[in-house]
């Protein structure tokens, strides 16, 4: 059986790096959360690969033309859509089960993020990737391993 928990270190908006540790969301309310993280975010992210695959693709992101008004339209989406499904709710369902320097972050979200929203989106990030990442991966890398009876 897998590890339910996992650990990070993430700096604040002066560069104090702190101690995060997640236990993943109990199945039924992982389930629950993907959908709603796949409606959220899958049309703004797909506009998003896509326009970085019309300039040179993600290797050579750095050097390629992006289009500033797709790629804004789409963090635009994205926005909107947080605040559609939930906003602050949301973002704090998606921490539920976070601690950062032992302290839950869903009772002390006000105080841990207030002026330093780059860690927050950063521990987001971070627990979408932790609780949903295997959901694009998993899958498919399990199907090549079956065997047809």
């Amino acid at each position: 059986m897998t590890s339910t928990r996992r650990e990070i270190k993430l700096p604040d908006v002066s560069g104090t790096e702190h101690a995060y540790e997640l236990t993943l969301h109990p199945a039924g309310e992982g389930w629950s959360l993907l959908t709603t993280v796949s409606t959220v975010a899958g049309g703004p992210l797909g506009r998003m690969f896509d326009g970085l695959a019309k300039s040179g693709g993600l290797a050579n992101v750095l050097d390629a033309e992006i289009d500033g008004t797709q790629l804004g339209q789409a963090f635009e989406d994205l926005a909107k859509n947080i605040v559609k499904e939930g906003g602050l709710d949301l973002i704090k369902s998606l921490l539920k089960y976070a601690t950062r320097d032992r302290e839950k972050v869903p009772q002390s979200f006000d105080t841990i993020y207030q002026g330093n929203y780059g860690e927050l989106l950063a521990a987001v990030a971070w627990a979408v990737k932790e609780n949903f990442g295997s959901v694009f991966r998993g899958p498919f890398d399990r199907l090549g391993k079956m065997t047809g009876r």
